[in-house]
This record gives C-alpha cells, structure tokens and sequence, in this order.
C-alpha cells in the first residue's frame, strides 16, 4: 500500500473494485469545475510523472481520464 500526499492509496484491489471506484469517481466530480479539481489534476499528473512502477501509473492514468472527463461536462 502507498499513500501518495494523502491523495490516494493504492492497493491491489480486484478490477472490478477500481472500475465502481472509478465511475463513483465520475459520477461525484460530474461538471465540477474549480482550483480545487485544477490542484488534483495536477497532483495525479506529477506523481505520474515520477513513479515509474506500472500499476501505479496506470490507476493515475485512468483516474486523470475521469477526472479530465468529468470536467468536461460542466455547463
């Protein structure tokens, strides 16, 4: 388990675990828009930036994408 900044924890968690986890994610960010959505974007993006170890970076990469996503729908 590794906490990154208080951000996130990742686990090994069955897929099926990240994916509701995933769409809860985007189902609460929907339309959010704001510095505090802008902050989080650019956390995920420097701690991909720095782990190089593949599960980790592939939960950041998919949980950009929803977030990135969820934005997108603002009004």
């Amino acid at each position: 388990m590794v906490m990154l900044d208080g951000l996130i924890t990742i686990s090994n968690h069955p897929d099926y675990i990240i994916d509701e986890f995933l769409k809860l994610l985007g189902n609460i960010l929907k339309g959010q828009i704001g510095p505090h959505i802008d902050s989080a974007i650019q956390m995920l993006t420097d701690f991909l930036h720095a782990w190089d170890w593949e599960p980790c970076a592939n939960l950041l990469r998919k949980m950009l994408g929803v977030i990135i996503r969820a934005q997108a729908l603002s009004p």
